[in-house]
């Protein structure tokens, strides 16, 4: 069904405008009959989505708990990073000792993590809309997780990998 130009109906009630926005550097592939081959449908746009959400509601629940710079300048990510290296004091175990040596390095080491993983949750929805911001804040995310993993101990593998939901396989394999 067509919108009526002179509704006051946004443009975003059209069918397919959230794929307009979504994909909009997305070039259509005259092969295909229009359809480009890296849109694989709605799943994979729900969870690019879903994504999006869960770590901009991990960087509202740290604003809502703590306020916004305190989660930042708390002590909360130096004993993080501490307490990975101690298998009797924490139910995860870091993969290598770098949290320690982090520490060790300087002070603001673990003030410039928080600041990092903080904006980068609350900025990480922006990579919906934005093709800037997904090809920054996509490898930074996957970087922060696998940090994460190394240094302090939990694993978030499944969360790593569904970010290969969003690469574009079709023009990457076209390379």
């Amino acid at each position: 069904a067509k919108l009526d130009p002179a509704s006051p109906a946004p443009a975003a009630a059209a069918p397919g405008a959230t794929d307009a926005v979504l994909f909009s550097d997305v070039q259509p592939d005259t092969k295909s009959g229009g359809q480009t081959a890296e849109e694989y449908g709605w799943p994979v746009k729900m969870v690019c989505a879903f994504l999006s959400y869960t770590f901009f509601a991990a960087g509202v629940s740290k604003i809502r708990q703590t306020g916004f710079p305190d989660w930042i300048v708390s002590d909360m990510s130096y004993r993080t990073l501490l307490l990975g290296n101690y298998w009797y004091a924490s139910r995860d175990k870091a993969f290598l000792p770098v949290g320690a040596a982090l520490l060790r390095v300087s002070d603001s080491v673990p003030t410039v993590v928080g600041a990092i993983t903080h904006l980068t949750e609350l900025l990480y929805p922006l990579a919906l809309f934005a093709s800037v911001a997904r090809v920054v804040l996509v490898p930074l995310m996957v970087a922060l997780l696998a940090g994460i993993a190394v240094a302090m101990g939990p694993f978030f593998g499944l969360t790593m990998l569904a970010h290969v939901f969003w690469v574009p396989w079709s023009r990457v394999l076209r390379r």
